[in-house]
């Protein structure tokens, strides 16, 4: 855990450095400041994850440069014990408010639980970051599962309707359009054929032709790339024309 401590009287920067390092917690003192701009630019610059921080600063006060910063836990040291500081804390949202002199049993406490939150939300993290790479894993499976559904069930309107339901998609709605590319029986799409990851490449390259005129969503096997494009555009005609077009020029790239 990186930290900064901003106060304008040394002994209190000291005595705040000093319990950290002679309790071991975890944490490394990446800077001082003595002032609220010097402050600013040392957690601007340093991006610490916790900011002990001074309210009466030269330049800026502690509230000013509160204001400015994001992503840090703040534990605000000061000598004034006032009600508008404590109501200004909570509006900024403060971590904590400390009196000087600080109390050393009140400090650790506020440092462990700083310490024991961080934890949390860094497994948090790792977590999410864990299930967004499975996500990614799968999805080629739950694309084929998908269109799989799709071409065995084209002929029962209600499964196939129900089955784009459950991404949000009225496929019944007369604006949308769907456009299939076959190069499953072409003999120069072997390497595309061979597996998921060129045939993704290829589709979004070919998403690139309908950007300016449909929302579009896509699905794709080893063989063949299907696109929905759907359009605000009342006119059915327009919007098949349009389609027809986007098509040609499709075609023309794969040629």
């Amino acid at each position: 855990m990186k930290a900064v401590i901003c106060d304008d009287e040394k002994a209190a920067l000291e005595i705040i450095r000093h319990f950290i390092i002679q309790e071991q917690f975890p944490i490394e003192i990446a800077g001082t400041a003595e002032n609220g701009m010097q402050a600013l630019d040392l957690i601007r610059r340093e991006k610490p994850q916790l900011v002990f921080m001074d309210i009466e600063m030269p330049f800026l006060n502690g509230f000013e440069v509160i204001q400015k910063i994001q992503d840090a836990k703040v534990i605000i040291i000061t000598a004034y014990d006032s009600f508008s500081y404590a109501q200004k804390a909570l509006r900024y949202n403060v971590f904590n408010y400390l009196l000087k002199p600080v109390n050393e049993k009140e400090l650790y406490e506020q440092l462990s639980q700083i310490h024991g939150i961080l934890r949390e939300e860094k497994e948090a993290e790792a977590q999410d970051f864990l299930l967004k790479k499975q996500l990614l894993e799968c999805l080629p499976l739950m694309q084929e599962w998908f269109f799989k559904i799709i071409r065995e069930n084209l002929e029962d309107l209600e499964i196939i309707d129900s089955t784009f339901r459950l991404f949000g998609i009225d496929i019944l709605n007369r604006s949308y359009q769907a456009l299939y590319i076959d190069f499953s029986q072409d003999n120069d799409a072997q390497e595309i054929e061979k597996d998921f990851i060129n045939v993704s490449k290829l589709a979004q390259t070919l998403m690139l032709f309908t950007v300016d005129s449909f929302k579009t969503i896509y699905f794709y096997d080893t063989g063949s790339i299907t696109i929905l494009l759907s359009s605000d555009h009342s006119d059915i005609e327009t919007v098949q024309k349009e389609v027809y077009r986007i098509a040609d020029r499709i075609r023309q790239y794969l040629d």
